[in-house]
Formats: C-alpha cells, structure tokens, sequence
C-alpha cells in the first residue's frame, strides 16, 4: 500500500510536468540558462482554498490522533490498528525519502535551464549524503553531551505518581512456569540506574523524533507550494496529497505517541503533530498569495527545491532505515545489554509466537489464549537469568508491549483459523503489585488475565529448589508454615484483583519436599486453601487445570484431585491450560487430563468467547461459555 500511494504520488509528479504537452503540440525542452518564470495557475481558487482544510483535517488527523488514542484507551482503538499505523506510516515515510524525494529533487537539479556548478555534479546524491553524516554527527553528539536528566527525573516522577504501575518485559522469564513479561515502572527505592531510562536513549529517541519532525515539515513546505500553483494536474494531486498527508501523519503520529516525554512537555507530541499538520496548509495559502507570481520553475525556485528536497531525502533515510527499522531491533536498550542467547531468543520471538499458533491450529484446537507474565517493577523481584544478562525492569515494558503487538497481530492473521485471544498472568508480590495490574489493564485491550502467585516474602517458590528453601526459612523452616502463607498471599490477590482465571492453584507443591502429598495432612493449610475456592466461587472466578505439572514430574495437574472436587462442589468452574512456553508443550500431557477430568466428576468446561454481554466489565468484548465434556471428547486435542 505504501508503494502504490507513492507510486501514484509519483505519477502525479511526472503530471505537473508534463502539464499540456502532447506528441501534436510537444512542449520543447528549455534552454540553458532560460527557465520558465511563470506558473501554471489556471483558476479554480475556491477548490483550491478547500485543499488547505481537507489537508489541514487529513493531517491533523493523522498526526494527532495515535498521540491521544495512546494516552485515552478508552477511545477503544484496537492494538492491531496502532500496530498497522506505526509500521504502514513507517514504510510510508521511507518509500517518501526513495520515491518522491529523491527523484523530484533530481528532476529539479537537473533540468536543462540550470547552468553553473549546479549540474556538473550529482547533487542530489551528495546533498542527500552530506545530510546523512551531518544527521549522524548531530546524534552522536547528543547522546554524548546533552543533558537530558532533568526530563528524566520528571519521567520518574510521573511514573510514580501513576500508583507505580508499569511494568516489563523479558524474552524469557526463568522457571518453567513463567512466561517472561515487562512494563515500564520505576521505582523510588531502586537504584538511579536501574530507576531511570539511560540517558543516551532517551537523548537519542527525542533527537530522532526531532530528525523526523524536521525531514517531514520540509518536505511538505514545497508540497504546499507546488499543489497551490499547479495547472490541469491539479485535481489529480490534490487527490494524492489528502492520503499521502495522513499516512505520512500516521506514520509521525505513531512514532510521537510511543516516545516517552517527560511529565512537563507532554504536550510536546501534540505541539509537533499540529507543527506538521499545519505546514502544507499553510504552504498552500502562501502559494495562492503569490499565485501570481511565484515561478515553480524558475531557476532560482528548482535549485530551492532541489536541494531542499536532497536534504529532506538524507534527513528520511536515515531515520527510516537507522531510527524506524535498525533502532526496533539491532539498537535496543534489551538488545545491547542482553546475551547472545537473549538476543537469539528475541529474533525468535516472532516465529515461535506463529509456530505456536499453527501447533494449536494443527492439533483442532479452536480457542487458544496467548499470556505473557506480568512485568516486576523492582530489581529485587528480577530473575537471575535476567540479572545475568544486564536487564532492568525499564527493559521490560518493551519486550511485554512486543509480546502483545506480535500476539494482535497473530490474532489477526490466524482469525479463520482459530479463535485467539489475548492475555497476560500476573504475579503477585506484594499488596503494591495491585497498581501494576491496573495500570497494565489500562494500558492494552486484552481479554483476560491469569491470577497467580510465584513469590511468598518475595522470593520465587517455583523458579528452583534454592529459592524455595530461602522462602521457607522466611515461613518458618516448614513446608507447612510456607504453604500457609502461600495460600493467605493468594487470598490477598484473590480479594484485591478478583482474576477471572486463577492460574496454577497449587503451584506451591512444586519444589516441596513431596509435590505429590496430600493438602488435607495438614488442617490449616487445608483450611486455607479451601477458604480460597470458596471466595474464587462466590465471586465467579474459573480454576484452569494446568497440564504444566505433569511433564515436571508430578502425578496430578494443578490442582489435585482434593482440591477439584471441593470447588466442583461450591460450584465452582474449570478450563483447560498446556501453560506452554514451546511449540512442544502445546497440548502436551492433555491426553491425561481427559481421563483425570473424569475422576473429579467434572462434566462442563469453560471456554473464552467474543461476547457483546461480557460479566466482567474489565473485559467487555469477551466472556465465558460451558461447554459439555461429552461434546468434547472427540476434540483432536486430546490425542
């Protein structure tokens, strides 16, 4: 799409010039040093007064719009739209620099009128190379010297003032039973550089936006003027320059509203949409002031043009192909600090992510939830493998946000397919981990969330033995006394967040000294488990059975058996879970689970559907429906 537009951008050019001319009446071409100073202004001034306010609409809307949605989620922009804005405006902005820069310059620069130093060199390459170093040269020296801490500290301060809610995002979270995710936050009690974004980066994003912002205002000064005075083409170009005005605003727009001001200049995006929306207008109202006069091919005019065109190329390159595509992936700050096999696991990120789908696909499943585990907002909650490859919870947020662009995406490509939806687990930590979730709830649309918990007094209980060992001591010494406090920090997150799906109920058995023992051995820890089914019952929430615990070794999937029955009991719901984290871990163990389903007495599952009359408000675009065992037992799934 983004070629066919410039392509018909392009023709229209090649229209302007052409003007009249035809194989009965040729138009011949100028001769050196004697250059048209006229126009070809032919009336139509009222249609040409409209062409300011529809660019002025198309453009300000183009611009401006991905800056609010972004910040007002509940404008109800599906993901998938902003996915398609930022790397469509993306392709837009690179195919502007190759297609109808480059070569409109070279027409200007070349045209046979000119005389003198101008043509005898290639100017256009040059000028369009100078700026790529000058552009270069410019970032370089920002990153190095500029002082951007104050902004940062402001960042700070406004992340905290949001309930310290964001979180991250890892490639892979440690543990067989995490997911890996991140989203921004910082927190007061961590250390400055973990707490703030490092300065070179966020120098180099707000110089980027910068580069962008002056390429593209450059670039439609001359648009303006060229549509104002233009003749027969007239209709065709204004036409062009409507779509070309707001998929190039699109493009700036996505790119302004991802970039992350500080508190005091977050009106700075908007400033610089409304910059670019007003200047082809204004372009195009100065061109109809000097109608008369203004010669577009004078010599003086192409060799503006020209040059201004060459520099506005250089300026696009480079940031289309180092700033857009190279700083998405070569350039990160995940990237730069992460292991090669972090690195790898990145790149593959979006070939499992669809090798997954197919697998589900493959084995007739027909509703696959994809999750990614909630981001950690403090360095003491990282993972060791996340600690051993340099990564800070601000690095985080922008593999989790990677995670659910790629799965929108997913959703979308696979909708004939397969019913997907999107989701993450959250990990319960401590009470403050309730602002995190609301804050990522808010953040993206997504259909559900898990409840778990993976820490008790802070300290992972299923990433390995170790660390289970150092939580028991903290409980007491006692596999008893740690349960126990187990399942209070899961009342604590059953109360404050009410998950609809509460993930791995018994994840607490893992690295025990018997994961297969029976709960009811011991009277508190019993009590306190079942008081927990019963809250998840009353207030309608559904236990998954999770197959995950049958490849670790153990005989029963979370939960056991006991514990099934007794939410079956109150009432309680199921659904099915692979919590898998390959290709090979989807559906992996379901076989088993069809025949343990069984012996609970559970007849009827849950399944997540798009729904218009969703129970929870949270999630208004989906909802649960029963469906009997009975019809699924021919389910290919199974096998």
């Amino acid at each position: 799409m983004a070629d066919l537009n410039e392509l018909v951008y392009l023709v229209a050019r090649q229209m302007a010039k052409g003007g009249n001319s035809s194989k009965d009446n040729p138009t011949p071409d100028p001769a050196p040093g004697t250059c048209d100073t006229g126009n070809r202004f032919d009336g139509r001034l009222g249609l040409r007064i409209s062409a300011i306010f529809v660019i002025l609409l198309g453009s300000l809307f183009g611009a401006v719009f991905p800056v609010f949605a972004n910040r007002h989620k509940r404008v109800g922009v599906p993901d998938w739209a902003f996915f398609i804005a930022k790397y469509f405006g993306s392709g837009v902005i690179i195919a502007t620099a190759f297609i109808h820069l480059l070569a409109p310059a070279n027409e200007a620069l070349t045209n046979s009128c000119l005389t003198g130093p101008i043509t005898e060199y290639p100017w256009v390459e040059g000028i369009a190379l100078m700026t790529v170093f000058v552009l270069f040269f410019t970032e370089l020296m920002t990153i190095r010297f500029a002082d951007f801490a104050g902004m940062e500290e402001e960042m700070d301060i406004e992340h905290n003032d949001k309930s310290s809610s964001v979180a991250r995002k890892n490639s892979h979270v440690p543990g067989d039973d995490h997911l890996g995710h991140i989203r921004e936050h910082t927190d007061p009690e961590a250390d400055d550089t973990v707490r703030k974004r490092p300065r070179e980066d966020y120098a180099a994003q707000l110089t980027a936006i910068f580069i962008l912002e002056f390429g593209v205002i450059f670039h439609s000064i001359f648009i303006g003027l060229t549509l104002a005075v233009s003749g027969d083409e007239f209709k065709t170009l204004y036409v062009v320059l409507v779509f070309h005005q707001t998929f190039e605003g699109l493009g700036l727009g996505s790119r302004l509203a991802v970039t992350p001001w500080p508190k005091s200049k977050k009106s700075t995006p908007y400033l610089l949409a409304l910059a670019y929306g007003l200047t082809t207008p204004i372009a195009i109202a100065a061109g109809l002031g000097v109608r008369e006069t203004y010669p577009p091919e004078s010599q003086t005019t192409l060799i503006v043009n020209g040059v201004f065109d060459s520099i506005s190329a250089g300026i696009l390159i480079y940031t289309g192909l180092v700033e857009l595509m190279a700083h998405e992936f070569l350039f990160s700050n995940v990237m730069r600090q992460a292991s090669t096999k972090v690195m790898l696991s990145a790149f593959g990120m979006m070939c499992l992510g669809a090798e997954m789908i197919q697998e589900a696909v493959a084995r007739k499943m027909q509703v696959f939830a994809m999750t990614e585990h909630m981001p950690r907002d403090r360095v003491e909650d990282m993972y060791p493998e996340e600690l051993a490859a340099s990564q800070t919870p601000a690095d985080l947020i922008r593999m989790h946000d990677d995670f659910y662009t790629e799965a929108a995406r997913l959703r979308t490509a696979y909708s004939s397919q397969i019913h997907l939806f999107i989701g993450f687990e959250c990990d319960w930590i401590r009470p403050s981990s309730r602002g995190l979730i609301e804050d990522l709830l808010n953040k993206h649309r997504y259909d559900l969330f898990i409840g778990s918990v993976h820490h008790v007094h802070a300290i992972p209980i299923d990433y390995d033995r170790q660390l289970y060992v150092m939580a028991r001591a903290k409980s007491g010494g006692t596999d008893k006394q740690l349960f126990e406090d187990y399942f209070d920090s899961q009342f604590d997150m059953l109360q404050a967040v009410r998950p609809p799906v509460v993930g791995h109920f018994d994840l607490i058995r893992l690295n025990s000294d018997d994961p297969n023992g029976a709960f009811r051995q011991w009277d508190s820890v019993w009590q306190k488990a079942v008081r927990n089914l019963s809250f998840i019952a009353e207030y309608g929430g559904i236990i998954e059975i999770n197959s995950a615990s049958l490849r670790k070794g153990m005989n029963e999937p979370y939960p056991k058996r006991e514990i099934c029955e007794v939410f079956l009991a109150k009432g309680g719901r199921f659904t099915l879970s692979d919590d898998s984290h390959s290709t090979k871990q989807v559906g992996l163990n379901y076989s088993r689970l069809f025949d343990f389903l069984g012996q609970c007495g559970i007849s009827t599952l849950y399944r997540l559907i798009k729904s218009e009359t969703a129970s929870d408000s949270r999630f208004p675009q989906s909802s649960y429906e029963p469906i009997n065992l009975v019809d699924l037992k021919s389910a290919g799934f199974w096998a």
